[in-house]
């Protein structure tokens, strides 16, 4: 075992000074991706109580298309009866008088139908100006996705340029000290050996 020359010293301090840099600025990357992640998952939950509710509006909008089927079909109906009674006036004038208060009875439930029908009206635009803030929450959403995505390639990158920049015998030390703590950290490719064993060389 020979004696560490001058130049040996100089090396290793400068290889453990590279190295508290990168576990430094992995320490500041872990937590910037755990913020990420805590934030993450408040939009998670925050979009699973925004499904949920838009859920709730379709079924309600669902409900109303059915109330206003119903109400078209009394509509028609009432046209029907309507045609009906007028019918039955021109064939007879004595019942005139009794024809023309059916006539008044449907004229109001005509009235409460068109107020029905403005009250689901209402009801619908209601429900399509949640379905917009929900649809604006979404893409939000995915943005924010997009960005987590973005930074986690960035830590990515960082932790391969750092093991791409250690000597091959400090990277096998790091990696022994990885598999006793019980970590596990990505290869390096076949290229990052060869062109470090020809700078040492």
């Amino acid at each position: 075992m020979r004696l560490l020359e001058s130049e040996d010293i100089e090396k290793i301090i400068a290889a453990a000074e590279k190295t508290a840099s990168y576990e430094s600025r992995m320490a500041g990357c872990e937590g910037r991706t755990e913020q990420s992640e805590n934030k993450l998952s408040e939009h998670e939950t925050k979009l699973a109580k925004l499904t949920a509710g838009l859920g709730a509006i379709e079924e309600m909008a669902n409900s109303n298309r059915t109330g206003l089927s119903e109400v078209s079909e009394k509509t028609v109906s009432l046209e029907s009866r309507m045609a009906g009674c007028e019918d039955r006036t021109e064939q007879s004038e004595n019942k005139l008088s009794e024809h023309g208060t059916k006539l008044n009875e449907l004229a109001s439930k005509l009235e409460a139908v068109e107020r029905m029908l403005e009250e689901h009206a209402t009801g619908l635009a209601q429900a399509s100006q949640s379905m917009k803030v929900v649809a604006d929450e979404i893409q939000s959403l995915e943005e924010f996705q997009t960005a987590t995505e973005k930074a986690r390639n960035l830590i990515l990158t960082a932790f391969n340029d750092m093991h791409a920049s250690m000597p091959p015998e400090e990277f096998l030390e790091t990696s022994v000290d990885t598999a006793e703590t019980g970590e596990t950290s990505p290869e390096p490719k076949q290229g990052q050996w060869d062109c470090e064993s020809q700078t040492d060389f």
